[in-house]
Parts: C-alpha cells; structure tokens; sequence
C-alpha cells in the first residue's frame, strides 16, 4: 500500500485529495486487488470495493446508486435489527446481549440508539429471528418495518466449506438463523444470496455482523496456535450474499458492511467494556454521513492495536522478563487487530442513507 501511495507522489499521512481521493472504490475481485491491501489503505481513507461475477451486475449496482440520489422516494426512518440468541451458544447470547441489546429500547422510557437520531427501532431478536422473518425485512413484507433505511444483523455466518466444495462461493457468509438448532447447518435454516429474490433493498445499508459475511481469504488469518496457516479456498472471494444485496435486479442496496473470515468477539466486549464502534458507525450511518467515513472508529482501533501490537512484540523480543504474561498479552493485541481489521465495507463508500 505505501508503495502504491508512493507511486500517486503522496505519503503515509499526507492526504492530498488533488493525486489520491478520499473516498476510493476498489473495483475486483480480492484475487486481484488483495483484501490486505483494502485493509490498509482503509486507515486513512475511506475505501469501499464491489466485485461481481458479470458486467450486468456492476451496472446493475451503478445504475441503482444513480436512482437512489436522484429518483428513488427515500426510505423509512427505521433502523431494523435483527439477531439469534441460541440458548446454548455462548457467541449469539453475546452478539444479541451484549451488540444489539443496548442499541434497542428497553421499555417506555428508554429510547434507543435509532430514537436518539429521530430513528425508529424494528428489533426481531432470539426467538424472532428466523429465516422467514429475516426473508419478510428484506422483501418490505415485514409488520416490524417496511423499508428499513439501515439493516443491522447479527448471527453466526455459514463457513468451513471446504476449497473444492462446489457449493462453497454460494453459501460461505450466508446467515444462520434462529431456525438452526445444532447439528449441521443446511440451506433450510440459513439466508443466503440464492434466497433473497423477492428482496426489496433499493437504497438501504446493511451491517452483517457475522463470520465471512464480507468474503473469504484464500488463506486462514487466524490459524490454529502452533500450527501452519491452513489454506481454505482456492482464491480470496466476496460473499454471494452482499453480491446479491448490492447488484440486486430490483434495485440494490447501497453499502454492505461485513466481515472478512470469522468474526470475533472483541470488538463487542475488549478492555474498552462497550461495543461504542458500533454505536458510532451506525449513528453516523443514521445522520447522513457518507458509508465508507462512517467506519472511522474501526479504521483507527486497526491503527492503534497495530501499533501497540508492535510495541508489545518488540517488548517480549526484547524483554525476556515479559514471560508468559507477556506472551498471552501479545496473542489477545493479535487477535484483536486482526478481528477489526476484518470489517469492510461492499459498495460505494461516498453513498448515504435517505430517509
């Protein structure tokens, strides 16, 4: 990336709008333009990429950003959650106690994040959160809310397909829902791209708060501890699901933002204590501000943990009286670093919400 800086005459922390813009759209597939390199640019600026299968799909997607500004009727001022709680899984009882439970009101005489902003909540969390009533948000067809203008979600999202799996590029990232009950995870208790053609998204954002809900790396950033990273795909890819979300055939949605590979918990409950990365975004989403600039509190927790990963790296290197303490402090600043390095934003990342 600061070679490519380099090559436009700007350096790392000089942005110069007249050689490099603030908002950059990354047109491709991460086999060619790697997510690495989305990751890192995504520090300073906003980036945002699309990268669909045929050209009919990228005009599909210009031409629905084109209607949305200039003759679509703007959305409802909802905000739509949605969100499993499985009693035994202890990853959906903190994505649905800990991200989407403080966003909602709780009673009469609290408002909640969305009502702070002049906002509706529409919450289908636990029990409502099924693959029907996910399918009835993104069709309109929803009593909770017709035309959400931001849809956040959280869920497991369907991985561990394997490389040569034919069904792996379709189903990687699509969202399990509250249907699913153990065992394996079949296509009758999941929403993925090949379920939504009844979807009515024309000018809405969505945050998928879910494992490969963005995309999958060719190789596995989070490899077992001692063992050599694992490659599970035969090239880095974009989810079906935001695919079809944003290159939609009646109309499509203006952003997705998701996550790349598995999503952990650390950016809902850290040494921070709060999930305020969500809260800010989403809020800023609410109040008109362009998708990409909306993810700058993300982009500079990658900055910081970065840079305390490497001062700490250099400390056990250095410092052999770090000792174990040491080492397990260095292993949680990787892992966190690397989970919020992961968020990315799918589509424009100038486009805003009209409500």
């Amino acid at each position: 990336m600061v070679d490519w800086l380099a090559r436009q005459g700007v350096n790392p922390g000089a942005i110069d709008p007249s050689r490099v813009g603030y908002y950059i759209l990354l047109v491709g597939s991460p086999a060619r333009i790697p997510f690495e390199f989305q990751y890192m640019l995504d520090i300073e600026y906003a980036v945002g990429r699309v990268a669909f299968d045929t050209p009919k799909e990228y005009r599909q997607y210009a031409n629905s950003v084109v209607d949305s500004e200039t003759f679509a009727p703007a959305r409802e001022k909802v905000v739509a959650y949605w969100g499993t709680r499985h009693p035994w899984d202890r990853a959906t009882k903190l994505s649905a106690d800990h991200l989407l439970g403080p966003l909602v009101p709780d009673g009469a005489d609290q408002r909640g994040l969305a009502e702070r902003h002049g906002f509706r909540s529409a919450a289908l969390i636990g029990e409502q959160a099924t693959k029907a009533g996910l399918l009835e948000l993104l069709a309109g067809n929803s009593a909770a809310a017709r035309r959400p203008s931001l849809l956040v979600t959280a869920s497991h999202g369907l991985g561990g397909l394997a490389a040569d799996d034919p069904e792996q590029r379709l189903r990687h990232g699509a969202l399990v829902t509250q249907d699913w009950n153990r065992g394996p995870v079949g296509i009758d208790v999941t929403v993925a791209g090949t379920d939504i053609s009844g979807a009515q998204v024309h000018g809405m954002v969505a945050f998928l708060f879910a494992c490969y809900s963005a995309g999958t790396p060719m190789i596995d950033d989070f490899p077992v501890r001692g063992q050599p990273a694992r490659q599970i795909a035969d090239e880095p890819f974009v989810a079906h699901l935001p695919q079809r979300l944003l290159a939609h055939p009646n109309g499509g949605a203006l952003a997705v933002i998701g996550h790349v590979e598995r999503a952990w918990g650390y950016s809902i409950v850290s040494a921070g204590g709060s999930q305020q990365r969500f809260e800010d975004a989403f809020a800023q989403i609410m109040c008109g501000v362009p998708v990409g600039h909306s993810m700058r509190m993300f982009n500079d927790a990658y900055a910081v943990l970065s840079a305390t990963l490497t001062r700490q790296l250099n400390r056990v290197t250095h410092d052999m009286s770090a000792g174990a303490g040491g080492r397990r402090r260095l292993l949680e600043l990787w892992m966190e670093r690397t989970d919020v390095q992961n968020y990315v934003v799918l589509g424009d990342p100038a486009v805003r919400v009209r409500a």
